[in-house]
């Protein structure tokens, strides 16, 4: 087939069958191409000709998740990845190009662990670093901003569907049924990765009838608006990416972030000016250049709390809530990504999981509570490697060990922030724990000489070493065998 000089469309995908292909890529033509030399330069051949813009998917389309995809080849690699759209802004360099080292959006099955044995994927959207050396197309630095299945992840030749009646699903290879948009019968037509990371679903007048951002899960990326009541959910921990205790929110004063689930504990609060307005909803925005926070609206599109931050010229930035309880923005450097933190809290011990659960952080340095008081071998550290990872019992607590439990006090410690449930004695107060099955440590505070305020911890985070003079008596107790 012969391909005159205009521009012309091309399909590119895995297609259901009786079905035409997937996402249509724009290719600007010049004599003598036929589709053959598509082909290939999709496979990976640089060539400035070549602009790989995924446009558009069509209903009826289906990717199957395994190395048919483009996919990452490294086995060191520790990540594998396997792309079903990309959405990228210039043609796939070489290595040798200006643009080699310019992350785009991409979306896919994506596997956080070695690329040689992944087993656990997320239909995921993610930065990523594309170039072509010999032919082959290199994928590197990828980040992921945004999951559908974080919780359930699937396994090698689970499948996405984009169904005749509009909706999106992700299938195990078993057939289990993962995740929907639910759409269908919402009269879409057509799904797009738009140029700022947003998967949208589309009906007959280009409506979005669904898009990934109002899904939020623990990433902004830029031109993204956190509503109000809407959450980040950090990580669990830096390998396991299911939901952790960690979450940033927005309520009607401001931006929080807290920790804990039963009993959701503030951290962090930006500050604020004004009153909250009643006629309109806050919300956060990342824009290049500025994460916003607007709560009172006393001046039209000027924000109530504005971190400022360089403005990238590419937009290579996205703000993520980590497992640890850092807000960091993230910013493409020379060949790497770059990242700092956005909460202005300036003590490291102040973070909920400074030094993981049940850890003592005093001036930045962690020990389990065993050890703080000069006693061992009730708690043993997670990654003895990595000390600021927690701790944890070394004899496991349940309601059936109550006979055997006893309270580890822990002199002149105190906690990121207490919610006090109610005023009685300090034995009162241990009492409660022990009969407790969910409590973890019970934090009791001195009122005068006799009662003072109790706090039973559901979820037990990292705790605060202070001195003794200068700080009101605050003793946790925590249930050990």
């Amino acid at each position: 087939m012969h391909l005159g000089g205009a521009a012309a469309a091309y399909a590119f995908g895995v297609p259901a069958p009786g079905q035409g292909f997937g996402f249509v890529w724009w290719w600007l033509s010049s004599p003598g191409r036929t589709a053959h030399h598509l082909f290939d330069e999709m496979r990976g051949l640089a060539n400035p000709t070549i602009r790989p813009f995924a446009l558009n998917v069509e209903p009826g389309t289906v990717w199957h998740n395994n190395p048919s995809l483009l996919h990452n080849k490294y086995p060191d690699d520790n990540f594998l990845m396997r792309i079903i759209i990309p959405r990228v802004t210039t043609e796939i360099p070489s290595i040798n190009s200006p643009l080699d080292s310019l992350p785009s959006f991409a979306c896919g099955f994506f596997c956080a662990g070695p690329a040689t044995n992944c087993n656990a994927y997320t239909f995921s959207i993610f930065f990523v670093n594309a170039f072509s050396t010999g032919g082959d197309v290199h994928l590197e630095s990828p980040e992921v901003v945004w999951f559908a299945n974080r919780d359930r992840p699937v396994g090698e030749n689970a499948t996405v569907e984009f169904t005749e009646l509009g909706d999106l699903v992700l299938y195990d290879a078993d057939g289990t049924l993962v995740w929907s948009t639910n759409t269908t019968d919402k009269s879409v037509v057509s799904m797009k990765l738009t140029w700022s990371g947003n998967l949208v679903l589309l009906d007959h007048a280009d409506v979005e009838v669904w898009r990934s951002f109002d899904h939020p899960t623990d990433t902004l990326v830029i031109s993204q608006i956190l509503q109000m009541g809407q959450k980040l959910v950090a990580r669990t921990s830096l390998t396991n990416w299911a939901e952790g205790k960690l979450y940033l929110t927005v309520l009607a004063d401001g931006m929080y972030a807290f920790a804990g689930i039963d009993t959701p504990l503030a951290y962090y609060q930006s500050p604020t000016r004004g009153t909250a307005a009643t006629n309109r909803s806050a919300y956060v925005a990342l824009k290049n250049g500025s994460l916003d926070v607007f709560t009172s609206f006393q001046e039209t599109e000027v924000p109530d709390y504005h971190i400022k931050f360089p403005v990238d010229p590419f937009g290579l930035v996205f703000a993520r809530l980590d497992w640890d309880g850092h807000m960091r923005l993230y910013q493409w450097g020379i060949d790497s990504w770059v990242n700092s933190d956005i909460f202005n809290i300036t003590d490291p011990c102040d973070y909920p999981l400074a030094c993981g659960e049940y850890g003592i952080c005093s001036h930045g340095q962690c020990s389990c509570p065993d050890v703080a008081i000069g006693q061992s071998g009730l708690f043993e550290l997670v990654d003895a490697r990595e000390v600021n990872r927690g701790c944890s019992l070394k004899s496991s607590l349940s309601c059936g060990s109550a006979g055997k439990t006893r309270l580890l006090a822990v002199p002149n410690i105190t906690y990121f922030n207490f919610v006090y449930n109610w005023t009685t004695n300090e034995d009162h107060c241990k009492l409660s724990c022990m009969d407790d099955c969910s409590c973890r440590a019970s934090f009791f505070q001195y009122e005068d000489t006799s009662s003072g305020f109790c706090f039973l911890a559901s979820d037990i985070f990292s705790m605060i070493s202070v001195s003794a003079e200068n700080y009101s008596r605050v003793c946790p107790q925590i249930p050990v065998i």
